[in-house]
């Protein structure tokens, strides 16, 4: 609260301080230090002729009732001149010519000044006439002490006098300087929060022992001088200080200027001697009397209430409301006053101040949450470090990462090297053996030839020598191939070179990536597509420096109940097993450490109608990898049909035919969980009393046994004459009639809604829910035969008819 209680000019406790316009408060010495010519800064403004003066004065100080972002102002938010004609009050001076009309009102520049001035109004005699008043119910003008008469010329007063704040840079407006200082108002409430500020603040300092503390220390200014006179000898001491308009004048002066006549004769004369100005920077607080008697005396406030300006005899005991200004109870039946809402002066300082303690209870909400927030971010200064520590684990753990992978690379290298020159060698020694083996076989050939030269008998020598010299040719004609001494068959260079550019580049590319969620990514809607009951989706998403470690995509049947179904880094995904004859949407979204984006736009799918299928190629799914790369195999160089180990596809994987007497299960290639489906299989071929065996099947179900041997197999299984239906080993339901020709049509209702099993032979029923209460979950369609029946399978039939009545 210190700061609020010091000049902005001098830095110092304010002394004397009076109230600017816009609410900041200034010594009376300090303000004057403000000023700034409207010439000097290219504004030109209407110079004003002055009028008569309501023969007025006052000494009280009246206090202020207005809510705190009320203040005395010469500023408006407009920049027009307004004449502001004012009613004289019924009183003692009514009868002076002068209170007929105010002075013309002076506006502000300043925009923001906060008081607004759109209509015109009657201003109050109380008020300041370089004032431009306003009807706004929260910015009116606080009122002003009574205006004296100017005491300076026509030609002098028309001069434009300007202050503008230090704190909000707001301009005011006075006629001159003299008018500036007697216009603007003293801060009585300052003044009171000083002198009780300043006494708590002396009653808080410790004396130190043995200090002797007395009165005579207080700085007393000297007597000024008449700031009137212009004596070029120089000016004469001051005899007297007007109260009312803050000057200082001799004898000559005062009874020339400043007559106790007129509007002038209210105005209070003090002896300057008895007028003591201090300043504030020399106040003692470590003598606390001495200090104390200085407040008191710079001060000092009158016990008694301020009486009114136009009845001297009159108390302000009432507040108008219109006008915002305290009246007395003659002033009510003025023509100013009449009509206005009045109420007792202490009433209306209870409204202000509940006003001004509503606002501070909200500004008190908006500290108390930025004291937290402050808290908060002095948190954060915490967090922050250990933040930056985790990070800088996190970086040095990678890096040395890079740093173990650039270590093992290079042993790696150095270890091929190492590895590279020992091969070479030792092919270089294994070529230098068997060169260097030829060559003692060569030389023993030649010692060998030169003994044999030496043989004296020609019988003897004729029976080796033909044979010794084809010996001789042949290894002379070979040599080049047995010895190959001028041809190393290893470099004795090493034409290798480390490739180094790309991770140099990428090293010096190994910079910070803004940890930021990527975008939404985007569907590519002539890449998606819905077969069966299979969707197949594709995407891409838009870079923006992030990146992206996966996608989540998410389908719905319709009820916005998403589920996740695909998790990864790919930018395709398909989907099996969904329903038939279902409406699905997918969304999308990537995600990195940073978080993740937001969904994509939703596309929406439709699954087949009707299940349309065909026999499986993976007849086994207990098949090593080796055994079935063997199948594709065998399977790709066969003629007329796919071959597996004991069945035969055909006609586009929807013909089959055993190929051994054993019963082997294949399946179709698709599942059903939901729904009504139908399907055909037709009789192609039927040899001697074999057995053909439809149904469904779970996807674990044994394919080397017949469909129905185990608990995840549900069959009908007939031959020429009956029919029975098998499942987990067991035979119930034995029915007359059976395929006994070909071309016999036998169809399969599965109902996995109601969990039934429904079997038709050539359009005739055999039984309806041959099997009931089946397990929820996947099925396929399942087929056993042997060498003796080819079956064919028909997919993508409507429920026919037969069954109709029974949904």
């Amino acid at each position: 609260m210190e700061e609020e209680l010091k000049c902005p000019q001098c830095r110092h406790f304010l002394r004397q301080p009076v109230l600017l316009p816009c609410g900041h408060s200034y010594c009376r010495d300090c303000v004057l230090l403000l000023k700034q010519q409207r010439r000097n800064e290219g504004l030109l403004l209407p110079s004003l002729p002055p009028l008569p003066q309501p023969n007025l004065c006052s000494s009280s100080i009246v206090p202020s009732f207005s809510s705190s972002s009320s203040a005395p102002s010469s500023s408006c938010a407009s920049d027009t001149l307004s004449l502001a004609p004012s009613c004289c009050d019924e009183g003692d001076h009514s009868s002076a010519p002068d209170d007929k009309l105010d002075k013309l009102s002076l506006l502000s520049d300043s925009a923001d000044s906060g008081f607004g001035g759109g209509v015109f109004r009657a201003v109050a005699v109380g008020s300041r006439p370089n004032s431009f008043l306003s009807t706004t119910g929260h910015h009116l003008p606080r009122p002003l002490p009574p205006l004296p008469c100017s005491i300076l010329s026509p030609s002098s007063a028309s001069t434009t006098f300007l202050l503008q704040c230090l704190v909000c840079h707001k301009p005011a407006y006075f006629a001159d300087e003299e008018d500036a200082i007697r216009r603007l108002p003293e801060n009585a409430t300052i003044a009171r929060l000083l002198v009780k500020y300043l006494q708590q603040k002396l009653t808080t300092i410790p004396v130190e022992e043995g200090k002797i503390t007395t009165t005579n220390n207080t700085v007393v200014e000297p007597v000024p001088e008449c700031q009137w006179c212009e004596n070029p000898l120089g000016a004469l001491p001051s005899k007297f200080h007007c109260g009312t308009c803050g000057y200082f004048y001799c004898e000559d002066c005062q009874a020339a200027l400043h007559p106790p006549r007129g509007p002038l004769k209210f105005h209070q004369l003090v002896p300057s001697e008895q007028f003591r100005r201090f300043k504030s920077s020399q106040f003692d607080l470590s003598s606390p009397s001495a200090s104390t008697s200085l407040i008191n005396s710079q001060y000092s406030f009158p016990s008694s209430l301020a009486k009114c300006s136009l009845h001297a005899e009159q108390e302000l005991n009432l507040y108008c409301s219109l006008c915002r200004q305290a009246i007395c109870n003659v002033c009510t039946n003025g023509m100013r006053h009449s009509g206005h809402p009045v109420q007792p002066i202490h009433l209306a300082a209870k409204a202000h101040k509940t006003e001004l303690s509503h606002s501070l209870q909200l500004l008190g909400a908006k500290v108390r949450q930025a004291t937290e927030e402050i808290g908060g971010l002095k948190r954060l200064q915490t967090r922050i470090d250990e933040n930056c520590c985790e990070f800088q684990r996190g970086v040095e753990s990678q890096l040395d990462q890079l740093e173990e992978l650039l270590r093992l690379r290079r042993q790696q290298l150095i270890n091929y090297i190492k590895n590279e020159k020992e091969r070479r060698k030792l092919q270089l020694l294994k070529q230098i053996g068997r060169s260097t083996a030829q060559l003692g076989k060569g030389r023993a050939l030649i010692q060998f030839c030169i003994e044999i030269l030496k043989e004296p008998e020609p019988l003897d020598y004729l029976q080796v020598g033909s044979a010794l010299a084809n010996r001789v040719t042949d290894q002379e004609f070979l040599w080049h191939r047995e010895v190959k001494t001028n041809c190393p068959e290893v470099d004795e260079h090493f034409q290798l070179d480390l490739d180094i550019l790309n991770v140099k580049t990428a090293i010096e590319q190994l910079e910070f990536l803004q940890l930021k969620a990527p975008l939404p990514p985007q569907f590519l809607a002539e890449e998606c597509s819905a077969e069966n009951n299979s969707v197949t989706l594709s995407w891409v998403c838009q870079p923006n420096g992030a990146s992206i470690e996966g996608f989540v995509l998410e389908l719905d049947s319709g009820d916005d109940n998403f589920e996740e179904v695909y998790c990864g880094q790919e930018y395709a995904c398909s989907v099996d097993g969904l329903h038939f004859n279902t409406f699905y949407n997918a969304r999308l979204k990537a995600f990195n450490a940073a978080g993740e984006s937001a969904y994509s736009e939703q596309i929406c799918l439709q699954t087949a109608p009707v299940a349309w299928f065909q026999l499986s190629e993976d007849n086994s799914t207990e098949n090593s990898n080796e055994q079935q790369q063997t199948m594709r195999e065998i399977r790709s160089q066969s003629v007329g049909g796919i071959v597996n180990s004991e069945l035969l596809l055909s006609n586009n994987c929807c013909t089959v035919t055993g190929t051994s007497m054993e019963y082997r299960t294949i399946l179709g290639t698709v599942t059903f969980s939901k729904g009504v489906h139908y399907w055909e299989v037709s009789v192609d071929r039927y040899d001697g009393n074999a057995d053909i065996v439809i149904g469904v099947a779970q996807p674990s179900v044994s394919r080397h046994a017949m469909l129905g041997k185990d608990l995840h197999g549900w069959s009908m299984y007939v031959d020429g004459e009956r029919s029975w239906f098998f499942h987990n080993d067991t035979h119930h339901g034995r029915m007359s009639g059976g395929v006994n020709v070909c071309d016999s049509l036998i169809g399969v209702l599965m109902d996995c809604d109601r969990g039934t099993l429904s079997f038709a032979i050539n359009e005739r029923p055999i039984c309806i829910d041959a099997f009931k209460n089946m397990p929820r979950g996947l099925y396929c369609p399942a087929f056993s035969v042997n060498c003796k029946s080819t079956i064919t399978i028909h997919s993508g039939l409507k429920v026919p008819e037969i069954f109709t009545h029974i949904h």
